[in-house]
């Protein structure tokens, strides 16, 4: 192997363990950074539906309810467990300490509002698809406790 050949190879070599180290977040600014060659009109999920806009709101938002694509199981995120109480109606017990970026306190008003305002037809949700399903969505009735928040979501159908 002639020396020229040996840099070159060296040179590789460290170019991929360059390129291997892994990415860092910057937790000092609480900054998340996100490039694409796209611009997304809007990061919404409720009024975006485009994959890039899909990819963001899976590394940025959490869920009600999270379906895992290796086994289709529903998992429980911002909801902790639910139950259907009749035929049309899934009450929803919901995590306790959750935080909005501003400091506010997640809870079943935040369900209630973004569910009515999402189904709400005049309010042209660009993925009603994903919401046609929900008639109304209302804090449930039987709260079992001061430290319980429930929402109860009523089906169309």
């Amino acid at each position: 192997m002639s020396k020229r050949m040996g840099l070159r190879i060296a040179a590789a070599i460290g170019a991929m363990m360059i390129a291997a180290t892994p990415g860092m977040a910057a937790k000092k600014d609480n900054t998340i950074r996100f490039a694409y060659n796209q611009i997304l009109e809007n990061i919404d999920p409720y009024f975006n539906n485009v994959r890039l806009g899909v990819m963001m709101s899976h590394a940025v938002w959490d869920t009600l309810i999270y379906r895992d694509p290796n086994t289709n199981e529903y998992k429980p995120q911002l909801a902790t467990s639910w139950k259907w109480i009749d035929d049309r109606t899934l009450e929803l017990e919901l995590r306790q300490g959750v935080k909005f970026h501003n400091g506010e306190e997640f809870d079943a008003d935040d369900v209630v509002y973004t569910l009515n305002f999402a189904s709400d037809v005049a309010n042209k949700a660009t993925a009603q698809q994903n919401i046609n399903w929900v008639e109304k969505a209302e804090r449930a009735r039987e709260i079992q406790g001061p430290d319980q928040d429930q929402a109860a979501v009523s089906c169309r159908h």
